[in-house]
């Protein structure tokens, strides 16, 4: 049976394996010293992690990194090249334990946006909007983001009934906000696309033309 230790190590483990997607051991106990007051020595985070933990399912040690097991050895393999170089985005506690939960989906003003635009614009149901735009969310954030296959989960669901250009293209602004300030990415240390560029550009985010 798991200690308390190790349960508490595993709720963190967990999270981490869903925000980051790829994390190192070394910068995974920095993290988790910073939320707890009882800090964690290396060599005891290091045993703790090896040994079997209840969350194990949800988490593996791949190439000497904490990474979800959610996602291919390929894939997970093209996130880790991504993410060199970059900062690491750090939440606060509250915002980085309900992480730990696979089908967590932070409703931000931005998903929510996005959720009535497909209401009220091209007329869906509040709950089927609500199921895509929490769809877009998680493959995107781990590293489905190809426009064909977001597009194809919103054609299946009949998103893409327009009358004219021009709400064709208001729907393309939309969109892309959504995609560029509302989705937290793997490959990004847990940054969205906007704040990312914002940090290293250290410049205002290029907008789409109205």
């Amino acid at each position: 049976m798991a200690s308390q230790e190790q349960k508490n190590l595993d709720l963190y483990l967990r999270a981490a394996a869903n925000f980051y997607g790829f994390i190192k051991p070394g910068k995974f106990l920095s993290l988790y010293n910073k939320y707890n007051s009882v800090k964690l020595l290396k060599e005891d985070f290091l045993d703790l992690m090896y040994d079997y933990g209840p969350g194990r399912k949800h988490y593996k040690v791949y190439n000497n990194a904490i990474v979800n097991t959610q996602v291919s050895e390929e894939k997970i393999s093209e996130i880790a090249d991504a993410q060199e170089g970059k900062p690491f985005k750090t939440l606060t506690k509250d915002q980085f334990l309900p992480w730990a939960d696979d089908d967590y989906f932070p409703y931000t003003p931005v998903c929510q946006y996005f959720t009535e635009y497909l209401t009220v614009k091209q007329g869906l149901d509040a709950a089927k909007a609500y199921e895509i735009t929490k769809s877009v969310y998680h493959n995107a954030m781990r590293g489905n983001d190809k426009m064909t296959y977001l597009s194809k989960i919103m054609t299946d669901a009949g998103v893409f009934n327009f009358d004219d250009l021009d709400e064709a293209q208001a729907f393309i602004n939309v969109f892309m906000k959504f995609l560029n300030s509302g989705i937290p990415r793997w490959s990004n240390c847990g940054y969205t696309p906007e704040e990312l560029f914002v940090i290293t550009e250290k410049r205002p985010f290029p907008t789409l033309p109205n």
